[in-house]
């Protein structure tokens, strides 16, 4: 059946259904549709690098910081970021974050003791930054924070202990646009924060959609940043 034989069809049912539907409207509303779908196959591409690229709030950096921050989760590549600033000379001091667990490491013991071994993200983190030829004279981590907002308010306090005045936060390139709503509240402390991030390494973010780990990060990203904006 050819495509304007089920449009006739269709608009005879409609018809059918309601008398006062006007030819007019009901083929403007088709050619709409249809232009509107045309499009969205030609420029998909552009459509979802936007609705990725809409994620990514990051600054550009210049000058010494008093303290380089690593957010806990995907230490991986956080780490690996947070030393390239490092060696790139922004700051010689850095603090690794996140009281979360790697699951597969949980059931680690030690042979002498029997006792568990901590296997946080604060400290993957920075047996990673050490991997990297980072002194570990130069990190501290912090074993606290299960939330990207309980590690804000643990960098606040440290700050305030500390007297830090310009810091740079490092977080996932995806993630720093929801990162804004979490340190927003450091500039009433006198405290510059500035973002960094890092890129995944699981799979293309220019290409996000084309895996499933991008596409589920994406979809609870969106989600995310609606309870962010919501709340704080």
């Amino acid at each position: 059946m050819k495509i304007a034989e089920a449009l006739d069809i269709a608009w005879w049912k409609l018809k059918s259904f309601n008398p006062w539907v006007k030819p007019k409207r009901f083929w403007a509303t088709w050619r709409l549709l249809f232009t509107f779908g045309v499009l969205t196959l030609i420029f998909h591409v552009y459509i979802l690098q936007a609705i990725g690229g809409f994620l990514i709030n990051t600054d550009n950096l210049s000058g010494k910081f008093d303290a380089i921050f690593v957010l806990g989760g995907n230490t991986f590549d956080k780490s690996n970021h947070a030393a390239e600033l490092y060696f790139g000379g922004f700051s010689k001091n850095i603090v690794t974050l996140g009281a979360n667990e790697d699951i597969s490491m949980k059931a680690i013991f030690t042979e002498a003791s029997d006792t568990r071994v901590r296997h946080s993200d604060c400290f993957i983190s920075r047996d990673q930054l050490i991997l990297k030829g980072v002194s570990e004279d130069n990190i501290m981590a912090l074993d606290v924070g299960l939330t990207a907002r309980e590690e804000a308010n643990a960098i606040l306090n440290h700050c305030k202990q500390k007297g830090y005045e310009k810091i740079i936060v490092v977080s996932g390139k995806l993630h720093t646009r929801r990162m804004r709503y979490s340190f927003k509240n450091f500039d009433d402390h006198q405290i510059e924060v500035l973002l960094s991030g890092s890129v995944l390494s699981g799979y293309n973010e220019d290409y996000w959609w084309k895996s499933e780990r991008g596409m589920i990060m994406v979809n609870n990203e969106y989600m995310k940043l609606l309870y962010y904006y919501l709340n704080y």
